[in-house]
């Protein structure tokens, strides 16, 4: 039977057992003061000023419901935090928190750490930490069976530790540190994640255990620096959506890369890859892939499997080609392969039907395949700074609101650089001054448009072939800036004619003009087959009311200047026929300050002496429009077939060159 005394020292241990615990942590005791007075203590021990908010927002700030129970908190820039704030475990109702020390994050120097009493916070769904230097995880951090969203930025973390893995409802990991080396076996457990961020680690590879995440949807390891492979169960990962790995050391794929069937995202922008392996045509969901920055030299067939394609980044690699499977990419919007090697592209691209962005600078392209004219939604292309040589006419099939791209200083000679630039009907107006095919005829005349890419000395000359039918011709010329965009009047510069007339049939030769201001003209004449004969010259104007002699017929000595008085602006015909009635060669040069709207005509025979002809000075690189007219608009007898021939002329040997020759045809 026990005693007194012994019964008395039981009670005594057993109270001792009871009330030690709280003598000891007496000053840990569950504060029992209202959330919103934790928010006012929490005021006073960091020094800032929390708002009460619907949701957390960029600042210090608190969310409560309507019993005032403290929800949400965000702790915002306090000043060098080196644990989470005590007063913090005392909001039991807690669901999210988000800790984020700027300061510590940029200038602190201190290790901070993460309180196992975070173990307090059973409700807490989601856990944000912004700690410059928290150097690891607390292991009751894997008591917070409730959270589904844990981010953690810090400098020094380098592990986790394994609890990570009673994280039963966590959805959702993001680890930014540029300590990290390992990952815990544990991780597999997590078979609720679906977004698993470890940007910026120091990770080398991956624990084959990584293949068990099969809810994972995201996975990026972008700017893990260190990792240079992939381990095979990558490819178990079969529910992923999103896969970055841009910013690491890869220098290959494994082949079960091809498995992951549901993939729609894969960055792996700025590696070291230098092939693709065939596999990765299996990925047929896939609609984006970054393969910026990289070192390959060509893509496998196999790529043109990728038919849900819709952007492809291939800029910075070294590639020389592109396969012809490129073309079996129908959905493809976007290829952007500038800063490569090719030196030119397959004609397959012209399938590319749904293609709004092509840059194609910086690489070795002296042309383009005819078929990028299929391109019908083509919105950019750019070529800038390749050594193009030409551009194929089909090339102006594009829109004309396409942002074309082209260095001015490239090589091309087809059409000229300064053209191209202007973009397609620039160009398009250039290919048909070259294409005599492209006159627009009538049964008496044709329409003609030449490009002068220089200034210079020119002679546009007119005669028949031997069985050309003899007659009156009319040659209009005008010219435009080279810009055509931006269509400007160039006055024609020391105008030249010459043409025969006919005397037994009172035709005259003659040459038309228009006078923009009120000037006196000097004018100089030739005859060409006589030097010493005068030749006579008629002076009218035109107007609606039909033609009248604003000055007497006028004898002009050859290779003499004529002064016309001050002239009004309007239209102006001079008719010079011979003083002798017999048939001239003759020819006037006009010299003033507004002429333009030339027009020149006269008769033509089938020889080579009696051809007509206009010889101008272009002050600039322009289009000029040529009308040569050959039937009724000036005699019953209408000259047939007469050919154009444009020259330049080199003014100190006198020497022509052919520049634009064309045939006109009924």
């Amino acid at each position: 039977m026990m005693t007194i005394k012994q019964s008395w020292y039981i009670y005594s241990v057993l109270l001792y057992l009871c009330i030690s615990p709280l003598l000891l942590h007496a000053d840990e005791q569950p504060d029992t003061s209202s959330d919103i007075e934790i928010i006012q203590q929490l005021e006073q021990e960091l020094g800032i000023q929390f708002e009460r908010l619907d949701q957390l927002f960029l600042s210090a700030s608190y969310t409560a419901n309507t019993q005032n129970q403290v929800t949400g908190l965000h702790i915002f820039g306090s000043n060098f935090l080196t644990e989470i704030p005590k007063l913090v475990f005392s909001l039991s109702h807690l669901q999210q928190l988000y800790i984020t020390d700027l300061y510590s994050l940029a200038y602190g120097n201190q290790t901070q750490s993460i309180s196992p009493k975070i173990a307090q916070l059973q409700n807490l769904t989601e856990l944000v930490i912004q700690y410059g230097y928290v150097d690891s995880l607390p292991p009751e951090i894997g008591q917070l069976q409730n959270l589904n969203s844990l981010s953690l930025s810090s400098r020094q973390l380098k592990t986790l530790p394994p609890e990570i893995g009673q994280l039963q409802n966590l959805n959702s990991l993001s680890l930014v540190s540029e300590q990290l080396q390992t990952l815990p076996s544990e991780i597999a457990q997590l078979q609720n994640l679906m977004s698993l961020s470890l940007r910026l680690s120091q990770l080398q590879t991956l624990p084959p255990e990584i293949g068990q995440l099969q809810g994972l949807t995201s996975f990026s390891l972008s700017g893990s620096s260190l990792l240079q492979s992939l381990p095979p169960e990558i490819g178990q990962l079969q529910n992923l959506l999103q896969l970055s790995l841009s910013f690491t050391q890869l220098t290959t794929l494994p082949a079960e890369i091809g498995q992951l069937k549901n993939l729609t995202s894969l960055g792996l922008n700025n590696n070291r890859l230098q092939s693709l392996p065939p596999e990765i045509g299996q990925l047929t969901k896939l609609t984006s892939l970054n393969l910026v920055d990289n070192q390959l030299e060509s893509l496998p067939p196999e790529f043109g499997q990728l038919q849900s394609l819709e952007s492809v980044l291939l800029w910075s690699n070294k590639l020389q080609t592109l396969p012809v499977e490129i073309g079996q990419l129908k959905n493809l919007t976007s290829l952007q392969i500038n800063n490569n090697q090719l030196q030119s592209l397959p004609p397959e691209i012209g399938q590319l039907e749904h293609l709004t962005q092509l840059p194609v600078y910086q690489n070795q392209l002296q042309t383009v395949p005819p078929e990028i004219s299929q391109l019908s939604k083509l919105g950019y292309l750019d070529l800038r700074f390749n050594p193009l040589q030409t551009l194929p006419p089909e090339i102006t099939q594009l829109n004309d609101s396409i942002a074309l791209l082209v260095s001015e200083d490239a090589p091309i000679t087809s059409p000229p650089a300064n053209i191209a630039k202007q973009g397609f009907a620039a160009m398009r107006y250039y290919f048909n001054s070259l294409d005599s095919q492209t006159a627009r005829c009538t049964m008496n005349q044709c329409e003609y448009t030449v490009y002068f890419d220089q200034a210079g000395y020119y002679v546009a000359n007119i005669s028949l072939p031997e069985t050309g039918q003899a007659g009156m011709w009319g040659l209009a010329i005008a010219l435009q800036s080279d810009n055509i965009n931006r269509p400007i009047s160039v006055t024609l510069n020391d105008v030249s004619t010459g043409s025969s007339s006919n005397i037994q049939n009172n035709l005259p030769s003659w040459v038309a003009f228009y006078l923009a201001r009120s000037q006196a003209i000097n004018l100089t004449a030739y005859n060409y087959l006589t030097p010493e004969q005068p030749v006579l010259t008629s002076f009218l104007q035109n107007a609606d009311n039909g033609r009248t002699a604003f000055l007497e017929p006028t004898v002009i000595t050859p290779q003499q200047t004529f002064t016309m008085p001050q002239v009004e602006a309007g239209f102006y015909i001079l008719e010079t026929t011979s003083t002798n009635e017999q048939d001239i060669y003759a020819g006037l040069s006009i010299q003033g300050k507004a002429v333009s709207n030339i027009v020149s005509g006269g008769w033509i025979e089938p020889t080579n002496i009696t051809e007509g002809f206009i010889s101008f000075y272009v002050s600039a690189p322009s289009f000029a429009q040529f009308n040569l007219a050959f039937a009724d608009n000036y005699a019953t007898l209408g000259a047939s077939q007469p050919q154009l021939n444009i020259e330049s002329i080199d003014t100190t040997s006198g020497e022509r060159t052919l520049l634009w020759p064309a045939t006109s045809k009924n």
